[in-house]
């Protein structure tokens, strides 16, 4: 979460048993937190999200890109044992 997010408190009201399960999973102190984490993706849109819908249509960075890809000579890859990613 970015450092700069204006907090808000909340009251909310939690079947015991599951704010006793998030409390065990988030500690006591950070339940707020892991609550905002769990949540944030389901329901914040995200910037990316319009940024993506108008790079789409934008057509001279499209065409830009279709004439980089043209004229590169190389084909894309890894050639070095050490650019392998470990998962």
């Amino acid at each position: 979460m970015n450092s700069k997010t204006v907090k808000k408190k909340v009251t909310l009201m939690l079947d015991s048993d599951v704010y006793e399960s998030l409390k065990n999973k988030a500690g006591e102190r950070g339940v707020g937190a892991y609550m905002s984490k769990l949540v944030r993706p389901l329901i914040v849109t995200t910037d990316i999200d319009a940024g993506y819908k108008a790079l789409s249509q934008n057509t001279s960075v499209q065409e830009e890109t279709r004439e980089w890809l043209e004229n590169t000579n190389e084909p894309l890859s890894v050639d070095d044992e050490n650019e392998v990613w470990q998962f």
